[in-house]
């Protein structure tokens, strides 16, 4: 979560009061079975010229402006009921913008009628009345001065702290139930969500395939996806270069392949995009990934394997995205949304080990390896 506000009383209060309101959501997320699916959303608070509070919310780039009356501190009694409900409003549209459950209307329900939301959430906005009462607005480090703040030297004989590691617990025994792991996180602070996948631009968007070929000999050989709506595609790769920019260097995109899962289509393959793994030593609870995965069942192997050759030649190729919406005689490739990527996992199926990314293609089909 990004948000990015104007050094001003009103904005700076706004934007904290923001923050707390989605955390007062957030934190319910385990309850409600809620988990994450976009990793990024930009919210701006902006002054402006309204009488009241505006919510300006664009779902295909994630983001969202909130505008503001000028100079109007929350504080206030005349504005706390707006704002009041525009804190509702931001919290609500975030959350069901940014996590998937298995009912919204049942998640809507346990969140609202049991009244912990919206006593966090008024807990909040009274921060606000008392912080104006109290210290006539936000604290700020150049009024440190009105306090006589004093400093105090070093003692020679200060004690002296050894940093140490600290202990970790003892491992599991083989007996225990792998996914122990998953029931035991309890706190939203240690979960991370990581994705590229825009799950409504994907909807939207519709993938249907790929396609590959080849700019010359000069070039790279390209990778492209096929959409069947233009308007979504582009965003889906406007989005990716606004966050990688035209190459994705730190390979954040993981896209596999998966080769000869059936016997009977020897030439069929899979292939699955998601987000990057973590790192072995990332210290984070647990990290939920989103992924889409296709089937391709092309007659044979000619054009993939030709790709594959001058990929492994180059050892680099394009990614972009090509339409074909229905109806539509030639695809579109879409040239001007390429990406330059170097990392491209592909493995026959037998190969897929048990924490492979590539088995979000083959498990829900049934296919995972022994």
């Amino acid at each position: 979560m990004d948000i990015a506000h104007a050094p001003t009383n009103t904005s700076i209060i706004v934007a904290e009061a923001i923050v707390g309101a989605l955390e007062a959501f957030f934190a319910t997320a385990f309850e409600l079975d809620a988990f994450g699916h976009v990793e990024r959303f930009d919210i701006h608070v902006i002054e402006d010229q309204v009488t009241s509070f505006v919510i300006e919310t664009d779902l295909d780039r994630m983001r969202m402006v909130v505008r503001c009356p000028v100079g109007n501190f929350p504080g206030s009694s005349k504005v706390y009921p707006d704002f009041q409900r525009m804190l509702l409003e931001v919290a609500a549209t975030v959350f069901w913008a940014t996590c998937q459950t298995r009912s919204h209307g049942d998640a809507a329900s346990q969140l609202l009628q049991g009244g912990a939301a919206g006593d966090r959430l008024a807990m909040i906005g009274s921060l606000c009345l008392s912080r104006s009462r109290i210290f006539g607005g936000v604290a700020r480090l150049d009024k440190w001065g009105e306090h006589s703040p004093r400093q105090y030297e070093l003692r020679v004989d200060r004690p002296t702290v050894i940093p140490q590691a600290p202990q970790m617990p003892p491992s599991s025994s083989a007996t225990e139930d792998p996914d122990d792991d998953f029931r035991k996180v309890t706190d939203h602070l240690e979960v991370q969500v990581r994705s590229v996948i825009d799950v409504h631009l994907w909807d939207q968007a519709a993938w249907s395939g790929a396609a590959y070929g080849s700019f010359g000999l000069t070039a790279p050989p390209f990778l492209a996806l096929m959409f069947k709506d233009e308007v979504a595609a582009t965003r889906i790769f406007e989005r990716w270069r606004e966050r990688f920019g035209d190459c994705d260097e730190a390979e954040e995109i993981y896209i596999g392949i998966i080769r000869q899962y059936s016997t009977v289509h020897p030439a069929h393959y899979g292939m699955v995009l998601t987000s990057r793994l973590p790192d072995a030593d990332s210290r984070v609870g647990l990290s939920t990934v989103v992924s889409r995965s296709l089937s391709m069942e092309p007659a044979d192997d000619v054009n993939l394997s030709r790709f594959l050759t001058e990929y492994e030649r180059v050892g680099a190729y394009l990614l972009m995205p090509m339409v074909l919406a229905p109806g539509q005689a030639q695809p579109i490739l879409l040239k001007h949304l390429l990406l330059l990527k170097r990392a491209l996992s592909v493995k026959v199926a037998a190969e897929v080990g048990p924490v492979d990314p590539k088995l979000m293609f083959l498990g829900p089909r049934g296919l995972r390896p022994p």
